[in-house]
């Protein structure tokens, strides 16, 4: 039964009320059955009315409306789009500015010197590396923005990293490309190896840069020492830095590796 039928129905059983003919208080108690409206417009699509015998009763049906509650929806959905491009630029920048804080203020020269490690381009990726992930383990306490900020510094990592190797010699892109590329492997690694360290003792920590930083050649066990505590004491730096200060470019007091040198002087004769 379509809307045009009930309509007609209801008005035709409306004319048989007015007439005075027909008495219906003496009729029996009306039995009423339950018949779907079926009408696809109002969200109500097979509301229920109660129909007696010959009578239609007309029963209120909610419909939708495209009302102010509808255009605050449509709003609101503006809004938060807006809200969250604004956010995921920011943290984009945050994240190309903490490469940047990496990349311009880690004392490299120093690095090689202590560490006796050779000047070259390896060493350099060897370093940004580590300070990389150090600040990727900060920025993964916060799941949400940490990751996203986390990986705008790996991208600028890799930015960085191909810009540098076409300054180093007239090499055809293809090999640039195989030895990025196998950077970038060792890279992943890496990721593994120092999370494995962190998350357990120094001596786990101290394989991993044995393995990774120092490419299985350290000179001296002082050496993989003094890494070791360079990360821990830099980790629990960066964890007492909250997101959003960094997220605000807020400056990072890196630690130079001549304090770690110190901490590592005053346990030898602590043990002493």
């Amino acid at each position: 039964m379509n809307v045009h039928s009930i309509s007609r129905l209801y008005f035709r059983h409306s004319a048989l009320l007015a007439c005075p003919k027909i008495n219906f208080h003496h009729c029996s108690k009306p039995k009423f059955q339950e018949i779907n409206l079926r009408c696809p417009h109002t969200p109500a699509y097979g509301a229920l009315l109660k129909m007696p015998d010959g009578i239609l009763v007309p029963r209120t049906v909610s419909t939708e409306t495209f009302g102010i509650d509808k255009r605050d929806g449509f709003g609101q959905s503006i809004k938060k789009r807006i809200r969250t491009y604004i956010r995921t630029t920011k943290l984009r920048a945050a994240g190309f500015k903490l490469y940047e804080q990496i990349a311009d203020q880690i004392d490299y020269a120093t690095f090689m010197t202590k560490l006796e490690l050779p000047d070259t381009f390896y060493s350099w990726f060897m370093i940004t590396e580590l300070h990389v992930w150090m600040l990727m383990a900060r920025l993964m306490a916060n799941p949400y923005d940490g990751r996203s900020v986390r990986n705008n510094i790996v991208e600028a990592l890799w930015k960085d990293v191909t810009t540098r190797a076409k300054q180093l010699g007239p090499e055809h892109s293809s090999v640039v490309r195989s030895q990025i590329s196998e950077l970038n492997q060792g890279f992943q690694a890496a990721l593994v190896l120092y999370d494995e360290g962190l998350l357990s003792s120094d001596k786990v920590l101290a394989c991993a840069l044995w393995r990774r930083f120092f490419n299985r050649n350290c000179s001296s066990a002082h050496q993989l020492e003094l890494m070791v505590l360079y990360v821990r004491h830099t980790i629990r730096v960066l964890d007492s830095i909250e997101l959003e200060d960094l997220v605000n470019d807020k400056r990072i007091n890196w630690i130079p590796i001549e304090k770690a040198i110190e901490e590592q002087k005053k346990r030898a004769n602590g043990e002493q």
